[in-house]
């Protein structure tokens, strides 16, 4: 076991890809109301997600984990019922 290993260095934050994710299954599923700052933000953020190299501010991130943490979305990956009968 290599006891010099570096862990200085992330390619992003924690949980941003996984935060991108759960924001856009919640888009889609209709769990953010379209009136709300939510859902522009959320489009927001997953237009900048695309772009190489993009990361989330600490203030992005944190206002996606409150978002999320509003919506009761759970941790773990969302599967619909259209994803799993086309898989």
């Amino acid at each position: 076991m290599n006891a010099n290993l570096d862990f200085t260095t992330t390619t992003r934050q924690p949980g941003a890809d996984e935060c991108v994710y759960r924001l856009g299954r919640a888009l889609r599923m209709g769990r953010i109301i379209r009136d709300d700052w939510g859902h522009d933000f959320t489009l927001s953020i997953l237009r900048h997600s695309k772009r190489p190299g993009w990361e989330p501010s600490e203030k992005q991130l944190n206002a996606m984990q409150s978002l999320l943490a509003g919506l009761s979305v759970p941790n773990t990956l969302i599967i619909d019922e259209a994803d799993h009968d086309a898989a």
